[in-house]
């Protein structure tokens, strides 16, 4: 099977929005949310952190489970480290929404 990897690049473009696309669309979205009192700042600093720090936890957790990785105090350690770099992202979301921790736990 042949796969038209030029096909499916243009189905991508197609069906990705355009502030995904353009600078100026982007900051034009960005300016309507600023106009809702949409922090966006916040919360996407939040998305993309808690994203990021997660896949961190996880790599930790992959090399145990799966490349034999011992499970010591270092790397219980490091796991911690990387669950209070989560809770700091998810403390700024928790700012952006005009939430609490407390709340969000319940």
């Amino acid at each position: 099977m042949t796969v038209d990897t030029q096909r499916y690049l243009e189905f991508v473009d197609g069906v990705t929005s355009e502030e995904s696309k353009d600078f100026e669309a982007l900051v034009y979205r960005l300016q309507e949310l600023e106009g809702q009192e949409f922090p966006t700042e916040r919360l996407l600093t939040a998305a993309v952190g808690m994203s990021a720090e997660a896949g961190e936890f996880t790599e930790i957790v992959k090399k145990i489970v799966f490349q034999g990785k011992p499970v010591n105090e270092e790397n219980l350690f490091h796991m911690k480290r990387e669950l209070g770099d989560i809770m700091w992202y998810v403390a700024q979301a928790c700012m952006g929404l005009n939430t609490s921790i407390d709340e969000i736990i319940e």
